[in-house]
């Protein structure tokens, strides 16, 4: 609490500082005489007027991500190789996602490491003409050093000599670059494993040496292992009993002293251990399966295995007492026409299948079931449908589940009920012909209408309507229904209880739109655009009450027409989209490569005016998305002042009062503070969990940081951070 312009270090909870001077003027005035921001917050109305488009929502890092463990602030921290380059931080169960952190540049990273000697991660990023990039995270914000590269080609692994603090990179030829925090060293020895991709690179601290093992040579396998003391390469084994080995990993396992080996693309998947000059295979009970260039280090727990898997994005693995323990879930993969829907008795989408995107390593059909709920989480099922692609799939009343129908390669006519954590196949009597090109949704009468399609050899375009009642499918003949077509669209709007059809092919393209209402079809308002192919997404919008169709343009419909939307679409084959009636938005999988979100209030936090401060100034980011229902959400700034009592403000506005020396107070009236003592990482933090509610979408925070730092302060015995602009949304 405040108390006569002094600060009470004490009040905070299990920090204990010492008392603190006093310390008067306008900043201190304006950031301590203010309420707990939990009493405000909910008197906020959002004004907003911002068209909505899709808002990436990730749940994990990519499956490209670079992983460190930051000793300092005893985390994991994954940096996107990406041009988004998204900062995340892993506490040993979850991950979260950084907000507020400056973007260093597009150009993505190609590996990074922990100065143990500096206190900051280390990113490596090649350029074009033989230069390059080192960038630095230093709890704050990134710095961006230019530095000669040393050579004219690496491998795409780096470790870090924690006996030297010196970055380790192989190079083109026989040649060893290292970075010492201020420039390129590069040594030539005599003897070298020769030029190489996909090796396995990790550092030794009990030997003190860089390990390499494997790789490929002139597209040779290797299974040979060298050590880089610094001044010279020595070959521990000619050849190894973990066998030639492509795209492994390896790290050091402080509680034993053993460099741990694992994946690459040698069947069946096993795991070694190195002491000395000395291999032995460690019998796990279970493992992460095959998996090549996959991240692997230590997580202050034991070893974490991230990525590598073309199947799923942000698994996670960690090997300790010798065995594997599945950690987290992480998300699916990207994919073409995967079954996706909303489940609203469980309050979760579901993703079933689907087909791999081009260009990505494996061709396949994906068997595999996930659920959101805010996180994703895999159903690993005996019992399942066949790996598939553009099935139907639509929510069922009758049954309390997820109704699946069909799809491709093996074009079927199987009927499958998800209830939630299991597959149940159902036996009808009577079943529609195998079919795919087919609409299907939700009945306003109960159960599930399908409608058209195509054969299994494609010559035959259907116009029949199947009804499922829970038990059988049911031919439906109405006395007026649309003409037989293939690829139209179908979906139900629950303010007016009906199912509404749009586009089609059958023989021409249909501009069209129906409705059915249980008991009859009405034609409606033509469509203002042509849709007769897989690139349209077609689903309830709960934020407007109407339906949305989403591909190269946006447009929804009301009961009486369409309205085209601000939002430019994409006319991207493969995405689908669910209605999540419990957020009131619209879920869209994939969105490029991960889960998007249709709102016009997205979650965001952006940085404004600068800090103030002798030398680096306080930064201030968010841990994870500033969304309603954020329960752990908190901000965070990096004080570089361990032990220092610090103050976060927060405002409803931005501000601009000139304090003096070149420092600002950035924000407006404050409403809420919050008293603090850096962590001995230097590390200040702000808990303010998000109430599940909303109405919260659209409210806009100000946070600013002053930290009790007097030899590096500028004004008033305090250093400032920069302000933070913390927009909740989706």
């Amino acid at each position: 609490m405040a108390k006569e312009g002094r600060w009470d270090a004490r009040a905070d909870g299990p920090d204990q500082g010492p008392p603190l001077r006093p310390i008067s003027g306008p900043l201190w005035a304006s950031m301590s005489n203010a309420a707990s921001l939990a009493s405000i917050v909910l008197l906020v109305v959002p004004a907003f007027a911002q068209a909505a488009d899709f808002a990436p929502a990730p749940t994990a890092p990519g499956a490209t991500s670079l992983l460190v463990w930051d000793g300092t602030r005893n985390r994991v921290v994954a940096v996107e190789a990406t041009p988004e380059q998204r900062l995340w931080d892993w506490d040993g169960a979850t991950w979260s996602q950084r907000f507020g952190v400056p973007s260093p540049g597009s150009q993505a990273p190609f590996a990074v490491a922990y100065d143990t000697a500096r206190r900051v991660v280390i990113a490596v990023v090649a350029q074009s003409g033989g230069s390059t990039l080192i960038r630095e995270w230093d709890g704050a914000r990134w710095t961006v050093r230019q530095a000669p590269w040393p050579g004219t080609g690496f491998m795409p692994r780096a470790t870090y000599d924690t006996v030297r603090h010196r970055l380790v990179v192989v190079l083109a030829g026989n040649s060893v670059g290292e970075w010492d925090g201020a420039q390129w060293i590069v040594a030539v020895p005599a003897i070298s494993p020769g030029a190489r991709l996909g090796a396995a690179l990790g550092y030794d601290p009990v030997h003190q040496r860089t390990v390499l093992y494997g790789g490929v040579i002139a597209q040779q396998v290797c299974d040979d292992c060298w050590a880089w003391d610094g001044a010279a390469w020595t070959q521990i084994t000619a050849g190894s009993p973990p066998g030639a080995r492509n795209g492994a990993s390896l790290a050091f396992e402080p509680t034993t002293g053993r460099m741990i080996l694992v994946g690459g693309d040698a069947a069946p998947p096993t795991t070694w251990a190195l002491q000395g000059a000395q291999w032995t295979q460690v019998p796990t009970t279970r493992d992460p399966g095959l998996r090549t260039n996959a991240q692997f280090v230590e997580d202050g727990i034991g070893l974490l295995l991230h990525g590598g898997n073309s199947e799923q994005v942000g698994e996670l693995w960690r090997f300790s007492a010798n065995d594997w323990h599945a950690v987290a879930d992480g998300s699916p993969v990207a994919r073409n026409e995967g079954a996706f829907g909303w489940d609203p008795v469980r309050g979760q989408a579901v993703l079933f299948g689907g087909s791999s995107l081009p260009g990505q390593p494996v061709a396949m059909h994906f068997d595999d079931t996930w659920t959101y709920d805010g996180r994703w989480h895999r159903h690993a099922l005996a019992v399942h449908p066949g790996a598939r692609s553009y099935a139907a799939f639509a929510w069922s009343p009758v049954d309390s589940a997820l109704l699946l129908f069909g799809g491709l390669p093996a074009i079927s006519n199987d009927t499958w009920t998800w209830h939630g954590n299991v597959w149940v196949q159902r036996t009808p009597a009577t079943s529609p012909p195998p079919r795919y090109g087919m609409a299907m949704a939700q009945d306003p009468a109960g159960g599930v209408l399908l409608f058209g399609g195509r054969d299994v050899l494609g010559t035959t375009i259907f116009g029949d309507q199947w009804s499922w009642d829970g038990i059988n499918w049911q031919l439906r003949t109405p006395a007026a229904m649309p003409s037989p077509r293939a690829y139209a669209l179908a979906t139900y709007d629950p303010l007016r209880n009906v199912l509404v059809l749009i586009g089609g092919y059958g023989g021409q393209y249909f501009q069209q739109t129906w409705e059915w209402d249980g008991g009859q079809w009405t034609q409606r308002a033509a469509t203002p655009f042509l849709h007769a192919g897989q690139s349209g997404r077609f689903c309830f919008r709960p934020d407007t009450g109407r339906v949305l169709f989403d591909s190269y343009t946006q447009w929804e419909w009301d009961g009486v027409s369409w309205t085209a939307n601000a939002t430019p679409g994409t006319n991207e084959q493969g995405p689908r989209v669910a209605t999540d009636l419990q957020r009131g938005r619209v879920l869209r999988f994939p969105l490029r490569t991960e889960l998007g979100v249709l709102t016009p209030t997205p979650a965001a936090a952006v940085r404004y005016g600068n800090g103030c401060a002798i030398g680096p100034a306080p930064g201030i980011t968010t841990f994870g998305r500033p969304v309603p229902g954020a329960a752990a959400f908190r901000v965070a700034t990096g004080t570089f002042a361990p032990g220092a009592a610090t103050l976060h403000a927060a405002s409803f506005a931005a501000g601009s009062q000139p304090l003096g020396n070149g420092c600002s107070l950035l924000l407006g009236q404050v409403l809420a503070t919050h008293f603090g003592v850096a962590a001995p990482s230097g590390e200040a933090s702000w808990p303010l969990p998000l109430p599940a509610d909303n109405s919260l979408r659209g409210v806009v925070l100000h946070v600013q940081a002053a930290i009790v730092d007097p030899s590096r302060a500028l004004y008033g015995g305090v250093t400032i951070s920069d302000g933070l602009r913390i927009s909740l949304g989706d």
